[in-house]
C-alpha cells in the first residue's frame, strides 16, 4: 500500500430533455465525463477514477389520467473502470505476507448496466386524505450487470477470490401510501 498525495479531474457534459403534451411527458438525461486521479509519484501517474461513467442515459415516459398514472423508464452506461488481477502470478510473496498482484490501475471496464423499470398507480380520494395503490416492477428483463469488482485472498492466502457485487434481478413491487 502506498501513501501518496494527488489530484481528481472532472471534464464532462450532462443535457436534460423533457417535454409534456396533455398527460403525457417523455424526458431523457445523458451524460458524457471523463474522470482522472493523478499521481506524480505513482505509474502510471494518470487512470480513470473508479466511479467514471464515460457515458451514461437514462429516459422515461409517462402517462397520467386523472387518478392513474403509469410510467416506464431506462437506464444504461458503460461499465466503470476497475484494476484486474495478474492471471499468470496473482499472488506474490505467497510464503511470507502474500499480497495481490493487480495489473495497471483501473484499465479494465466492467460490462455495460442497462435496466428497464415500470410501475402504476391509482390515488382515491378518502374524505379530505387520498389513499395511493401501485405496483412496480424493476429490473424488467432480469438482466444481471456487474456494478463492482474486487479482489481477496482466501483463509489459506494461496488463491484469489473474485468477488462481483451485480445489479438486482426482476423485482415486482407493491405499494400503498396514505396522504392525511
Amino acid at each position: 500500500m502506498a501513501n501518496i498525495i494527488g489530484s481528481y479531474t472532472t471534464y464532462g457534459w450532462e443535457n436534460l430533455l423533457q417535454k409534456k403534451w396533455k398527460n403525457l411527458r417523455i424526458w431523457t438525461n445523458f451524460s458524457l465525463s471523463k474522470n482522472d486521479y493523478n499521481f506524480d509519484s505513482f505509474s502510471p501517474s494518470v487512470f480513470p477514477n473508479n466511479f467514471e461513467l464515460s457515458f451514461a442515459n437514462a429516459t422515461g415516459i409517462s402517462y397520467q389520467q386523472k387518478q392513474f398514472s403509469i410510467s416506464l423508464a431506462s437506464r444504461f452506461h458503460t461499465g466503470r473502470p476497475y484494476t484486474s488481477i495478474n492471471e499468470t502470478t496473482p499472488i506474490v510473496n505467497i510464503d511470507f505476507n502474500p499480497s495481490i498482484l493487480f495489473n495497471t490501475p483501473n484499465q479494465e471496464n466492467l460490462p455495460i448496466y442497462f435496466q428497464v423499470n415500470a410501475s402504476a398507480d391509482y390515488s382515491v380520494s378518502i374524505n379530505e386524505s387520498e389513499l395511493k395503490l401501485g405496483a412496480s416492477i424493476m429490473n424488467i428483463f432480469n438482466s444481471r450487470t456487474a456494478l463492482n469488482e474486487f479482489y481477496e485472498l482466501n483463509n489459506s492466502a494461496d488463491a484469489v477470490l473474485t468477488r462481483r457485487l451485480n445489479n438486482i434481478g426482476f423485482t415486482p413491487n407493491v405499494f400503498a401510501t396514505f396522504y392525511f
